[in-house]
């Protein structure tokens, strides 16, 4: 077993000056690559998950399994981290020459983001030495699925070239893995050259579009992407507000399906014909146009009730002459405002000022809003008993009834019989009596609406002559022409009020006759 042990290291140290220096990674360990003369140690430090987007390959690897029967570290067999004397070909291999029977396999993930496009162009190279016909190693390179086996027939620097363009975030899985026995070798190698521009793993990812900020209330975004690629625009809630596609000098317009709101966050990007996607520009809406003026209806002095319309969610405010702030209210989702007044200092004829201002702060031109008073509307209404007052009165028609021997008549202009009272006379005329008519006899005489009665105050008592009252009759042969019936016309609260009162000088005055009377015949 000595001379086995003894034989491994002379055939690694042919190894190394062979295919140059060789050093191994120790599983999680941090480990110094040994490398080639001239260029300085460099510490390497292994995960178990690279997430850390080296696109490297030369350089943190993962080591799955090793295992060897000689118990040769697997710092003696595995290399990484190297460069090739008088080239830029920068590499990870394993080579070596009987450590037994041995099994090794190592990986590196190299992490690719969603929506880009990597090139990758790589070189690997193998060999297999076996000493015995019948019990020969073998090894593999495997670039994410895509094998390569290793024969006895050396390969050097073969290229592996692949475009990936990603829809989501993904790895890419190089590995190296081999079986060996005693008196056998294995080469396996992974690199790139480093003098070609296009060597290694290379991420071209789409630029983001450039976007114009938009303005709140319509429904258009512009900006600038590669020409032919389709732009998406994107609501904070992950929802697709339009798409289109930028033109032959990159510009784009894109049409949402709804108005863009101030001060919300949208995202666009591009597609390209592959399905790889940029990265989203975030910009915000904003808003630079101010409000119209606000419309709103006069406002009553009596409930100070600020009503009319205005731009959705914009703030109204009303202020008077001297620029005072009356009150405010905001406008409804719909631009319906309706709110009170704060100080109701304003008056019926005075003019105040409304003025709209959006969420962005921009003010709308000023308008004139007029004060009103209910009391001067021209639709109020009015009441007067003096011009429309229906009233009934039977003063307007005479009609006289006399005692046993008298007859009934209608008094007319020539025949006028007088009889005075302190204020008011009431004529009328019997058959048998020419001076005075009695209350138990006579009825009180009524003159119609175009009959007027004078009277005179009597300066006796009673039966006395006195200023006789003088009765004109226009209308007088009404009665007559209604079988004697008195007609009734509509009276009049004067009317009622000078019958009244006649009637309370007839009855003081057959009082005062027939008081006189009894003193005659005494």
């Amino acid at each position: 077993m000595n001379k086995q042990k003894q034989l491994a290291t002379l055939l690694i140290a042919t190894a190394v000056l062979a295919g140059g220096a060789t050093t191994t990674l120790v599983y999680n360990e941090t480990v110094h690559a040994q490398t080639v003369k001239g260029k300085k140690n460099v510490s390497t430090k292994k995960v178990e998950t690279q997430d850390d987007g080296n696109f490297d390959v030369t350089t943190g690897w993962e080591l799955k399994d090793y295992t060897s029967t000689l118990d040769i570290p697997v710092e003696k067999v595995f290399l990484q981290n190297a460069t090739r004397p008088k080239t830029e070909v920068h590499y990870a291999s394993t080579n070596f020459f009987n450590i037994g029977d041995a099994h090794f396999l190592a990986e590196k993930h190299v992490k690719l983001k969603a929506n880009r496009t990597y090139k990758i162009k790589l070189l690997y190279g193998m060999k297999l030495t076996g000493m015995k016909p019948d019990n020969q190693p073998d090894g593999k390179v495997n670039f994410n699925g895509d094998e390569k086996v290793a024969t006895t027939n050396p390969l050097t620097d073969q290229v592996y070239q692949k475009t990936i363009t990603t829809t989501k975030d993904q790895e890419f899985v190089i590995s190296m893995e081999f079986h060996s026995n005693d008196s056998s070798g294995v080469f396996l190698m992974v690199g790139y050259d480093g003098a070609d521009p296009e060597g290694g793993i290379i991420e071209e990812s789409i630029p983001a579009p450039t976007v114009e900020s938009p303005e709140a209330g319509t429904t258009l975004v512009k900006g600038k992407a590669i020409a032919g690629n389709r732009v998406q625009v994107i609501d904070q809630d992950n929802q697709l507000l339009g798409e289109n596609i930028a033109d032959s000098n990159g510009n784009f317009e894109v049409g949402a399906n709804r108005a863009l709101v101030y001060h919300e966050k949208v995202k666009v990007l591009q597609i390209d014909t592959e399905g790889a996607k940029s990265d989203a520009t975030t910009t915000i809406v904003e808003d630079t146009t101010p409000p119209e003026s606000p419309k709103i209806t006069d406002i009553d002095e009596k409930d100070q009730m600020v009503s009319g319309t205005a731009e959705k969610n914009s703030t109204v405010s009303i202020y008077n002459q001297a620029k005072k702030l009356l009150g405010s209210g905001k406008a409804s989702d719909q631009g319906v405002v309706n709110f009170h007044l704060d100080d109701t200092s304003a008056k019926a004829g005075d003019s105040l000022i409304a003025v709209a201002e959006d969420q962005a702060g921009n003010k709308s031109k000023e308008t004139e809003v007029a004060v009103t008073s209910s009391g001067s509307s021209d639709t109020t209404s009015s009441s007067s008993t003096s011009d429309t007052t229906s009233s009934t009165s039977t003063s307007d028609t005479t009609s006289s009834t006399s005692t046993s021997d008298t007859t009934s008549s209608t008094s007319t202009s020539d025949t006028t019989s007088s009889t005075s009272t302190s204020d008011t006379t009431s004529s009328t005329s019997t058959s048998d009596t020419t001076s005075s008519t009695s209350t138990s006899d006579t009825t009180s005489s009524s003159s119609t609406s175009d009959t007027t009665s004078s009277t005179s105050t009597n300066s006796g008592e009673s039966g006395g002559s006195g200023t006789v009252p003088t009765s004109s009759a226009n209308n007088h042969s009404d009665s007559n022409h209604n079988g004697g019936a008195s007609r009734k016309l509509p009276r009049t609260n004067e009317q009622s009020n000078y019958l009244l009162v006649t009637i309370g000088g007839i009855l003081l005055a057959s009082v005062a006759w027939i008081m006189s009377k009894l003193r005659k015949e005494q």
